[in-house]
């Protein structure tokens, strides 16, 4: 019987711009089946992916796993 791979990794950053300086960048995490979407952006940066993401001062409760 063939052995479950377990991998782990993170794919390149995609980043925008401004001024000279990195204003939002994101990068996928992936361990196992498990996977990420982490984004960085300096304050007031309006970005698709960040409406409604979750932030560690919000406390854990809003995290939501979910299988796709």
């Amino acid at each position: 019987m063939a052995m479950p791979v377990e991998m782990a990794g993170a794919s390149d950053i995609d980043t925008a711009q401004m001024d000279g300086k990195v204003a939002f960048a994101t990068w996928f995490y992936n361990v196992g089946d498990l996977a990420m979407n982490v984004m960085y952006a300096l304050p007031g940066e309006r970005r698709q992916g960040l409406e409604g993401a979750w932030h560690p001062r919000m406390g854990a409760q809003r995290i939501h796993f979910t299988r796709f």
